[in-house]
């Protein structure tokens, strides 16, 4: 369940980078604080500190209810960073269930 929200996630910031479904980004927002916010608790439940409040931070910064007020250019690098930053963790847990 782990592998497929975070396969989720990095589609849906690569979605959210290009902008490829015009006016999606507040669904895109849920998704990823749905999604973060799962990830959140699951490593709460695992008894890992740093994964859980950086997930959570991760969920309060890409939700969409009170928008941040950043430059397009910048969420542009902060998209890019969490994307490869997912991949990354995704590749070298393996394919694991």
């Amino acid at each position: 369940m782990r592998q497929a929200i975070t396969w989720i996630l990095i589609v849906v910031m690569v979605v959210w980078l290009f902008d490829l479904v015009q006016g999606s980004g507040q669904l895109l927002g849920i998704v990823a604080l749905v999604g973060f916010g799962f990830l959140a608790f699951d490593s709460f439940s695992a008894g890992d500190t740093f994964g859980t409040v950086l997930y959570g931070a991760l969920a309060l910064l890409f939700q969409p209810f009170y928008p941040i007020g950043l430059r397009a250019d910048f969420w542009m690098v902060v998209q890019i960073v969490v994307a490869l930053w997912l991949l990354s963790m995704v590749l070298r847990t393996g394919f694991r269930r």
